[in-house]
């Protein structure tokens, strides 16, 4: 905001007219990102001061270059990680039941994911409080 108020004498402020309905049609490449700051065909533009007619939109602003080249290093940095991802050998050997699938057995101790059969072997360490059922369940008719 400092900069917006007080620009630097390497800094220019530039006057952009727009026609507000080639923003509304989408006709040009223009993208609000917030009350003070705007992205047209690609570059970011900070605003000093916006007037607006019925027609048009006469904005003073400064080319901000900074955000530019920070956007645009988080992007190759994104694209990166995302190439990186891809050639990691997947891992054949999994330890885990995924909970969002139903397991595919009618024995509930153990499942088959990935063709590897694991067994619940904690249920040994189970032990009921009640070893008999008092009454038969209710049944819902």
């Amino acid at each position: 905001m400092q900069r917006v108020e007080m620009p630097s004498e390497d800094e220019l402020i530039e006057l952009i007219v727009f026609n507000k309905e080639d923003i509304q049609k989408k006709k040009i490449n223009f993208k609000w990102i917030h009350s003070r700051e705007f992205k047209y065909n690609g570059d970011m533009y900070d605003i000093v001061e916006k007037k607006e007619t019925e027609a048009g939109l006469i904005i003073y602003c400064i080319n901000d270059t900074k955000e530019k080249k920070l956007e645009e290093e988080f992007e190759k940095k994104v694209h990166r990680n995302s190439l990186e991802d891809k050639q990691r050998p997947a891992t054949s050997n999994l330890n885990f039941i995924l909970i969002s699938e139903p397991a595919q057995s009618e024995n509930p101790v153990s499942a088959t994911v990935s063709g590897s059969t694991f067994i619940n072997w904690l249920d040994n360490f189970y032990s009921s409080l009640n070893l008999d059922i008092a009454s038969p369940p209710p049944r819902l008719v």
